[in-house]
């Protein structure tokens, strides 16, 4: 069904526009790294918490419980590298590295269905790559420096969130996505709240502008934006929705140019039109051969 799978990746699309604004908020917060990360996920349990309830009567194995809190301590490492890297670092920096995780999913979904990519698909996904590295390498006149421990942390964060989406794609056929949605937020909560309270962050004051940024990262970045991720995980392929999410750097690079003044120059905007070219193509390579594997294992919405 194509027209399932197209509606997916434009919903997709969406959701990354959410994410966007993730960097935006994080610049704004003048919280600790580890105090906005664990009470982002606070507040994302507790939004999705009612979702939750309506899959929790379902029959879950194990093994699917196992790698859903694998899942969510991974996306809790990924949150603190990712909002410490956008401290310490300009937001199309960290954005274009951060989205660097297409050729870890790609790779080892190849690896662990023992199939070789589409040429088209590999070729797309690189040129996608070439353009988010084409991108991050031109200037803006916004003044943040960019930092090495910024561009590390931003990698570490693109690793981790390679690992969470496979293991997602493992386990979002079984689980509904409301209760995982929640599950994976809480298991990050968990896992944040030890360093996050030994570094002296738990506790504020924080100023109310600060509590309003948070629940916006949690509303629009978290529930309008990484839960629709999990969500699409069930239609369509890791590969496809960690290609498509590509398109974060060029979004968030629009918005810093109104918020910030980050005004890209002709190397970054050629490293755009790279990266939409990219994704675009995968997209079209990607749905036709998912939709047919998706047809023969009986999986549906």
């Amino acid at each position: 069904m194509p027209n399932r799978n197209f509606s997916t990746f434009i919903i997709v699309i969406f959701g990354v526009a959410f994410v966007s604004l993730s960097g935006i908020f994080i610049r704004m917060t003048q919280a600790p790294v580890f105090a906005v990360a664990f009470y982002r996920m606070v507040a994302s349990t507790l939004m999705l918490t009612p979702f939750a309830l309506m899959g929790i009567r379902r029959r879950i194995s194990s093994r699917a419980i196992l790698l859903t809190v694998l899942s969510g301590a991974v996306l809790g490492v990924h949150f603190a590298a990712f909002i410490a890297s956008v401290k310490s670092t300009s937001i199309v920096h960290a954005t274009v590295l951060v989205t660097l995780h297409p050729v870890i999913v790609v790779s080892a979904e190849a690896l662990l269905r023992r199939r070789r990519p589409p040429v088209g698909v590999v070729i797309a996904v690189v040129a996608s790559l070439i353009g988010a590295i084409v991108l991050a390498s031109g200037s803006s006149s916004g003044g943040v420096p960019v930092t090495l421990r910024g561009n590390t942390l931003a990698i570490i964060g693109a690793v981790t969130v390679s690992i969470y989406m496979l293991l997602g794609r493992q386990v979002r056929g079984e689980v509904p996505a409301g209760l995982y949605n929640a599950l994976v937020y809480g298991v990050a909560a968990l896992v944040l709240v030890l360093p996050t309270a030994l570094l002296g962050q738990l506790s504020g004051p924080f100023a109310r502008r600060d509590i309003f940024l948070v629940i916006a990262l949690a509303f629009f970045c978290t529930l309008l934006g990484h839960s629709v991720f999990n969500w699409a995980l069930r239609y369509v392929s890791a590969s496809l929705v960690s290609t498509t999410i590509l398109l974060e750097p060029l979004f968030a690079g629009v918005i810093a140019v109104f918020a910030f003044s980050e005004y890209p120059g002709p190397v970054s905007l050629l490293g755009a039109v790279l990266v939409f070219g990219g994704v675009w193509a995968v997209a079209r390579l990607e749905m036709p051969a998912q939709d047919t594997a998706d047809t023969e294992k009986g999986a549906g919405g």
